[in-house]
């Protein structure tokens, strides 16, 4: 039974088209456990309900009839619960109802499994039979493939493809989904959805209003394809006319007229999008060809499915002069919404993003705060077909994405938004205030920074100078490693930019999540790998570039600048690292300039040195806390992992315990400590880091004139208490609404409601 699971198994994940892998699931799994019935049910969006979708037995002729309400039967009882059932009875058990021709037969015996996936069941396999309880065996094989189909029904729902409802697009409800709040703001616009390698077996189905238009795009697509498959043959001639065939092969199916009146047919009387009636007709001779046992006609499906994503293709890059040009008010959705889709569309265009994945503190959402646009990430059960051109409401505080918002959410989204920007009215008079508490004490708010584009907001906001500037961006912009005249021309301006205030400047911090396009860093746990000081002490020659343009850059300027050592784990390091400073300090002095000796700092980012504080803070002239990683591996969870991302929380008892022990014995050591993660940039992060005593809190600049805001209208005193009440709490999310509700009741809530 073992071995016939793991082929299944396989033979399942290999299938590329969901429905064949269904039947062949239901198929092969009553032959190897002997059952009457085999059903697999899929959750169906459209109806909130389970569809029989794949079903071997007597009533196979009435398989498209059957739909079970969400939460009825044996089915919704498994999905509910997301547990195996196995009973001897099924007639017996309280969950039975009579409301299904399948619960009506004579097969009693009954064994249920859910398949779940990220945490949601998407479907349930059931099996019958008239006599002999299933055993453990049995059970755990039908368990084993059930979590081996998850994925492929999870993906079908995805892409619409279980739907009941033929015209559900055009009577959309209002729905509403969670994900993970990364970028504040709410806004209301328009899904943009960008589907990424379009091939054939991952094409969604949907409706167009514009059958003419998409006709076009298809026609356009089939020219650009034929005459690259004519150049193809053209640069093969002299191949013997047997050959040759194989490439007129291509262009015959091009040209067939047939083929083309039927996708026409798909786009004006089935009103599918022409990517969607490419799938359509190309999958139906493709399925034909392969049931008939003959290598040659074989060889032809794999011809149809080789020109089908070659259309396919070319549909996409038509369709990319739109990609980069999306409507207004678009919200970005995609699988995962990287840097790259945000640089290349219109960015006036987009007001909001949704990813599939990513964290908070992955590097899209932080582009996305740099960038002011609300953002939320993880939002796994959001279906890409449902949120296709339909209207959005997204809340990037609270997580929120409402699908088809009804007239009343719309309403309260719009106040939402009109007393956000009431609020940035009042916030722009804080620009040159000092952020001060009422009882007098004084926190330095600075920017963490990246690109020249982001200096300007930077300074509008009120930015007490750069606590951490991301040298890694301007290196990523390059095709190569940028000169010593690139750098400093870059460095240049940001200390311009920033004078009189320090300007701290990170040595170049790679692996990990950051990669140079040029230096490619290949490892299996790239985490725990090379990566920050790790790499440019083994490259000196890098580190010494980097700091003699940011000395040059400083020159006969009044701004401190101040150098910050990333991912430092051990004294070595440091201690190298500041011999390599000193030398390229005394080479700057020696070629005339007029600069000051930098400050060194140390990035706490490793946990291991949180027990070194004080060791380091004899070696350096201040520290700089990475909260973002020092979460990661205090937590050991990747911060770009949607599969563990619920666990990454920054509010973590033993993260706030970490960060006020390295306060502590910081300021012990008369050392000045600030903190540059993304913490630092959210409300109840501002409150308790406050109270920790932290001297300098960095964040992206659309968080400073907020962050100002409620440090002026809280005291330090009531800081220091919430924290040593938070300290004596043992979960996050408890931390998290107890900082609010302290919030709320100093009288600042508002600052909340306006993120």
């Amino acid at each position: 039974m073992y071995e016939a699971m793991v082929r299944l198994a396989r033979d399942i994940l290999a299938q590329p088209d969901w429905r064949k892998g269904a039947a062949m699931a239901v198929a092969r799994i009553g032959m190897n456990l002997g059952v009457d019935c085999c059903s697999l049910y899929a959750f169906d969006h459209t109806t909130d309900s389970f569809r029989l979708i794949a079903h071997e037995g007597p009533f196979s002729d009435q398989i498209n009839q059957l739909s079970l309400p969400e939460n009825t039967g044996l089915v919704g009882f498994i999905a509910q619960r997301a547990e195996p059932l196995n009973l001897l009875d099924a007639t017996s058990h309280p969950a039975f109802t009579k409301n299904s021709i399948i619960a009506e037969s004579e097969f009693n015996v009954f064994l249920g499994v859910p398949m779940v996936h990220n945490r949601k069941c998407v479907g349930v396999l059931t099996v019958r039979r008239d006599s002999q309880k299933f055993t453990d065996d049995e059970e755990g094989f039908l368990t084993s493939l059930a979590t081996a189909l998850a994925s492929t029904i999870a993906h079908a729902i995805e892409f619409g493809e279980i739907v009941a409802t033929p015209n559900y697009h055009r009577h959309r409800v209002q729905k509403k989904f969670r994900a993970i709040p990364s970028s504040p703001g709410s806004r209301i616009g328009t899904g943009f959805v960008l589907y990424d390698d379009l091939m054939l077996d991952d094409v969604p189905e949907r409706e167009t209003e514009e059958p003419e238009a998409e006709f076009q795009r298809f026609l356009v697509a089939l020219k650009a394809v034929r005459d690259h498959n004519e150049k193809i043959s053209q640069s093969f001639d002299e191949l013997d006319p047997m050959h040759q065939e194989i490439f007129n092969a291509y262009l015959h199916i091009l040209d067939d007229e047939t083929m083309v009146e039927e996708v026409k047919s798909e786009i004006f009387e089935q009103e599918q999008w022409a990517p969607g009636a490419v799938k359509r007709v190309f999958a139906r001779h493709i399925v034909t060809l392969e049931e008939i046992e003959n290598f040659y006609l074989a060889e032809r499906g794999d011809m149809l499915r080789d020109i089908a994503d070659q259309l396919l293709e070319k549909l996409q890059n038509i369709q990319s002069r739109d990609r980069n040009n999306p409507p207004a008010n678009a919200i970005l959705i995609a699988e995962y919404v990287t840097a790259t889709m945000i640089a290349e569309v219109v960015p006036d265009n987009i007001i909001g993003i949704v990813s599939k994945t990513g964290s908070a503190n992955s590097h899209t959402a932080i582009l996305a705060r740099a960038l002011g646009i609300p953002a939320v990430m993880g939002a796994m059960d959001l279906p890409l077909f449902e949120a296709e051109e339909a209207p959005i409401a997204l809340d990037g505080s609270s997580g929120e994405i409402y699908i088809n918002p009804t007239a009343t959410t719309l309403d309260q989204y719009k106040v939402r938004i009109q007393e956000s920007a009431s609020f940035d009215r009042e916030l722009e008079a804080l620009r040159e205030l000092p952020a001060e508490t009422i009882d007098g004490h004084r926190v330095q708010i600075q920017v963490n920074i990246g690109m020249l584009e982001e200096i300007q907001q930077a300074l509008d906001n009120g930015a007490e100078g750069v606590g951490l500037f991301r040298t890694e961006v301007p290196f990523a912009s390059k095709k190569h490693f940028p000169t010593e005249a690139q750098q400093l021309e870059i460095y240049r301006q940001h200390m311009l930019a920033f004078e009189p205030t320090p300007v701290t400047m990170r040595i170049l911090d790679i692996g990990g999540d950051k990669e140079l396009p040029y230096f490619p860093i290949r490892e299996e746990n790239p985490y725990l790998g090379w990566r920050g000081i790790r790499v440019t002490l083994d490259h000196p020659d890098i580190f010494l570039v980097q700091v003699r343009a940011m000395l040059k850059a400083s020159d006969d300027l009044q701004s401190e600048l101040r150098i910050l050592l990333p991912m430092i784990s051990n004294l070595e390091e440091v201690c190298f690292a500041k011999n390599l400073v000193d030398q390229a300090f005394e080479e700057i002095k020696d070629e005339g300039f007029t600069v000051q000796h930098p400050k060194i700092g140390a990035m706490i980012e490793v946990p291991a040195l949180v027990f070194q504080i004080r060791s380091i803070a004899e070696q350096v002239d201040f520290l700089a806390v990475g909260s973002n990683d020092l979460t990661q591996y205090l937590l050991a969870v990747s911060r770009n992992n949607a599969r563990v991302v619920d666990l990454y929380h920054e509010f973590h008892p033993s993260v706030l315990i970490a960060l006020y022990s390295i306060v502590r014995d910081a300021h012990r050591a008369d050392t000045t400590v600030s903190i540059c993660g993304e913490m630092a940039g959210t409300m109840e992060g501002a409150a308790l880091l406050l109270g920790m005593g932290f001297d300098s809190l960095s964040m992206n600049a659309t968080h400073i004139p907020r962050v100002k805001w409620l440090i002026r209208n809280l005291s330090y005193e009531s800081c220091q208490q919430l924290l040593a009440d938070v300290l004596a709490m043992d979960d996050a999310t408890e931390i998290v609404d107890f900082v609010r509700r302290h919030l709320q009741h100093a009288g600042v809530g508002k600052v909340l409601a306006s993120m």
